[in-house]
């Protein structure tokens, strides 16, 4: 053995290309482990349908696990146990704007190692947050129950204090809060050689009433893992029993009810039938329905059931349904409410390789489910989902690789963003052909389509999707005179519709009727002896009414020049002599109608000839040139159009708004000035864009104002002039959540992994920084190894 060594380093100094070989083949197995032990199990995120993307909530240098929600409001409250430089721990984490973002984890309390501690919190209507969990206590090295509590909404806590109860030890404690904040604490207790499940009082958040054993031990040889619901006054529970049946131990549900808030109880009933295993119960209320979430092995692997208790649980279903679809073994059920009447029904499994999160959909009306959706990603993982449920949207958590990782329920789409280049929204068109256009929202269930309709009612909602999620053109074709809608909404992959945008399309082909004119003091066409007439009129059609055009001239009808808004006009001190008074209407795209004339008489006047009447009844019609002229004069400007209600948040980082330019024809624009800050300021006088859609991205939370100025030409002299509009702004805010980067996430994950492998990242570094020397200097080393052995070699043989 010694010879071949010698063989092969004999090789690896004399000859370079053999020393470069060797030296290649240790940098692949060196770069070979290290790849294993960073990248193995690596996150890839999951998009599945109808929810959002998954983002940490702990801190990469904590291993945390057993995570448990509770909310009240917006306010959500997360603890879970967690090791940072071997010191255990408690942890709190908090948020005020119902999951969005999550504050910096806050210890709660320092932890005994060796055991779960199982934390449990719960938050009051006062905004009181106890945690409570279990912990070894030192004189006797038995479990104890122990809480923490918060006046201030997570602020501030007080030091660990000690339940004590009469057991030889408690554990697996849960808290709970009345709607009186009156705090009840359920814990298993072992006393005279029984376990049994305990509940006890506390209505000053200090000391606790003595506790009440909840299940009768004649029949049953233990009562575990309680699953507890609080309705008012009523507190119902749901426990795992251990009975005898058949001779063989089993273990069934059990259901108990309370009306007075815990100060006396219902006896047990069991509502399991099952001759195999019933556990891990999870209770949730909805609309006096109890529904129960648990394992259950009547086909030998642990499959999830659900099971309903009606009218509050007076009645309870003789079968339950099966909720998971896979042979493989599921774990830990938990049960919530999602939007539209529907339940989640969450678990992990074991089908993959990997325990991964799974969710299924109860559609209650329907009473059926829906497909199941894994959220966790593949190959990672991941165990015991909690959930909360706040305004609809569902708030996921769960325990992966070491870090707890939460996700939203999708629950809305944003709308598209809708223009048109033919016929721009608030200006009225001649075009009776629509083009409409927009773009597509972004959205983690994908968009799968859209819900279109046009009517003439403002408000209408379409409810049936019928265009497909490429279509983003769409042609509305014969538009009646007056103002129509096109109604749009976006629908994503998880079905929810978006709220709808009324895009209001305003055509006037065809030139409005001529008005219908009266006189109250003057007879048409008759003498009449009073000086001062008065005229009226009216016309159908005023929606697309600009205004009128009138003259008022002697013997001979003139053409109509002067303009007004109002429906009467009076002229006064008349001579005698027979006068025509013409009027014609105006509409929004200065289009005049045929000219009404009526005639009337003062007092008397001669006869006129035939052609004025002929004149009169060929019509008499004005240019629209001077209809222009004589219109009140417009200043243009430019509207800022926002896809969103800029008086709330907006919970998004990116958009895109529409500039709408008014009293500016649209082949005079030269583009725009575009200034988005954190402060009020005025765009400069340069075209940074050049159509009139802006689209904001990577915006961070914080206020903004976006302002724009338009640039427009106008002939003057036979040249063209440009002109600035004045500046309009529009503020607002951006709240999202800080969920961070899938880079961010991925480096902190295989940071987290090479801390774990400290020996493979050392060898590893070790042997490339032996690389990198070995084949810089291996010809210096060579020689300077063999004139080591030589001087060695000579000294020996002085000495001998």
């Amino acid at each position: 053995m010694n010879r071949v060594a010698s063989f092969i380093i004999a090789l690896h100094f004399r000859y370079p290309f053999v020393r470069q070989l060797l030296w290649a083949c240790c940098i692949v197995i060196t770069a070979g482990v290290v790849f294993l032990a960073g990248f193995k199990g690596s996150r890839v995120d999951t998009l599945p349908v109808g929810w959002e993307k998954s983002f940490t909530v702990s801190q990469p240098a904590i291993a945390a696990k057993n995570i448990h929600l509770a909310s009240r409001g917006n306010f959500i409250a997360a603890v879970y146990e967690g090791v940072e430089k071997r010191a255990h721990k408690i942890y709190a984490v908090l948020s005020f704007n119902g999951g969005k973002s999550f504050l910096q984890p806050v210890v709660i309390a320092d932890v005994a190692p060796d055991i779960d501690h199982l934390p449990r919190v719960a938050v009051s209507g006062t905004g009181h947050v106890a945690v409570v969990w279990q912990n070894l206590e030192q004189d006797d090295s038995n479990t104890r129950v122990f809480y923490s509590l918060s006046m201030d909404m997570g602020a501030s806590w007080s030091p660990p204090v000690r339940v004590f109860m009469p057991s030889d030890f408690e554990m697996l404690p849960q808290i709970l809060y009345d709607d009186r904040n009156v705090m009840h604490l359920f814990y298993h207790g072992h006393s005279k050689n029984v376990f049994n499940l305990y509940h006890a009082v506390s209505a000053d958040e200090k000391t606790f009433d003595a506790p009440r054993a909840l299940a009768g031990m004649e029949e049953l040889r233990g009562a575990f893992f309680p699953a507890v619901s609080v309705s008012r006054s009523d507190i119902y529970v749901v426990w795992q029993g251990k009975g005898e049946m058949r001779g063989v131990l089993s273990d069934d549900l059990y259901y108990m009810h309370s009306g007075n808030y815990g100060k006396s109880w219902g006896t047990p009933e069991k509502i399991t039938r099952s001759a195999a295993n019933d556990a891990a119960p999870s209770l949730f209320m909805y609309r006096d329905v109890l529904y129960c979430a648990y394992q259950n092995n009547d086909e030998r692997s642990w499959a999830i059931k659900l099971l309903r208790g009606f009218n509050r649980g007076d009645t309870w279903d003789e079968k339950p349904m099966t909720v998971s679809q896979t042979n493989a073994n599921c774990y830990s059920p938990g049960v919530t409410s999602g939007k539209n009447e529907e339940l989640v029904v969450l678990w992990y499994d074991t089908r993959d390789v990997a325990p991964s999160i799974v969710a299924r959909k109860y559609l209650i009306p329907e009473r059926r489910f829906s497909s199941e959706s894994v959220l966790s990603p593949v190959r990672a993982a991941s165990r015991k989902p909690v959930a909360v449920t706040v305004n609809n949207t569902i708030i996921v958590m769960w325990e992966e690789a070491g870090r707890v990782f939460a996700k939203y329920s999708d629950i809305n789409v944003e709308p598209p963003v809708v223009y048109s280049a033919t016929n721009p929204e608030n200006a009225w068109s001649r075009r009776a052909d629509a083009m409409m256009q927009w773009n597509s929202p972004d959205d983690d269930s994908g968009i799968a389509g859209y819900a279109v309709i046009v009517n003439k009612i403002p408000d209408f909602i379409p409810t049936v999707q019928n265009l497909e999620s490429n279509v983003k053109l769409y042609r509305v074709a014969d538009l009646d005179d007056g103002v129509s809608y096109f109604h749009i909404r976006a629908v994503d992959g998880a079905g929810n519709y978006s709220r709808t945008v009324h895009y209001k399309l305003q055509v006037s082909r065809s030139p409005l009727p001529a008005p219908v004119v009266v006189s109250p003091t003057h007879p048409e066409g008759k003498e009449a002896l009073l000086r001062t007439p008065v005229f009226r009129w009216s016309i159908d059609g005023r929606d697309r009414l600009k205004g009128f055009l009138y003259s008022m001239s002697k013997n001979t009808a003139e053409r109509p020049s002067k303009f007004t808004n109002d429906f009467e006009t009076t002229f006064h001190n008349l001579d005698d002599g027979r006068y025509f008074f013409s009027i014609a209407a105006v509409d929004r795209t200065n289009t005049v109608s045929r000219v009404a004339t009526y005639e009337i008489i003062i007092n008397k006047a001669e006869s006129i000839d035939a052609s004025v009447y002929e004149r009169i009844a060929k019509g008499l019609a004005p240019i629209v040139r001077e209809v222009e002229k004589i219109a009140a004069p417009t200043v243009p400007y430019c509207i800022i159009n926002l896809p969103f209600d800029s008086a709330h948040p907006y919970d998004k980082d990116a958009f895109n708004a529409i500039i709408t330019a008014r009293n500016i024809p649209a082949d005079s624009m030269a583009g725009y000035s575009v200034s988005l800050d954190t402060k009020k300021t005025e765009p400069r006088k340069s075209v940074n864009v050049r159509n009139n859609i802006i689209s904001l991205t990577g915006l961070k939370n914080g206020a903004y104002y976006l302002s724009v100025r338009g640039r427009y030409a106008r002939i003057e002299g036979g040249r063209k002039v440009y002109y600035w509009t004045a500046p309009s702004v529009k503020s607002f805010t951006v709240n999202t959540f800080e969920a961070p980067s899938g880079v961010v996430a991925y480096a902190d994950s295989v940071i987290e992994k090479l801390y774990g492998r400290w020996l493979a990242v050392t060898i590893s570094l070790t042997g490339a920084l032996l690389s990198i020397v070995t084949l810089g200097f291996g010809s210096r080393i060579s020689f300077f190894a063999k004139l080591v052995r030589f001087r060695l070699r000579n000294r020996a043989a002085a000495l001998f």
